[in-house]
């Protein structure tokens, strides 16, 4: 979700589950395990939206966020299972990403969008990106 949608004062939970009942589908960039990804995963999910699932090559588990800031806790870098670690998905195709590679991210976006587009109910169509300029 992007923050500059949410507003001081306002609950930022709120109007996240707004912005998803009023999307026409969701493209979520999974880049780590992070308890805010898996919350919006689920409420997407519920809400019975067009998702397109990418997982970074990259992702890891965001274990230090679990834990906090505490200096004492070693805690080594753990790549993201998707089977054991995020298994309501395991069933669920997805692509992978790279977020050093936007171009070929971008084009693998557009390429799944087209083929949900028929699932979609889009405000507006979304065109081809071009990269020629």
């Amino acid at each position: 979700m992007t923050p500059s949608s949410l507003q001081c004062e306002a609950s930022q939970r709120q109007k996240i589950e707004d912005l998803i009942r009023q999307c026409g589908f969701a493209v979520v960039l999974f880049d780590g395990l992070r308890p805010n990804v898996v919350f919006e995963w689920g409420l997407l999910r519920g809400s019975k939206r067009p998702v397109m699932l990418f997982k970074e090559k990259q992702a890891t588990v965001d274990i230090r966020h679990l834990v906090g800031n505490s200096v004492d806790v070693a805690v080594p870098t753990t790549p993201v299972d998707v089977n054991s670690q995020f298994s309501n998905v395991k069933d669920i195709n997805y692509c992978g990403w790279n977020r050093y590679r936007i171009e070929d991210t971008m084009t693998r976006i557009w390429d799944q969008y087209t083929k949900k587009e028929r699932e979609i109910k889009a405000f507006v169509s979304v065109p081809k990106p071009d990269f020629s300029a």
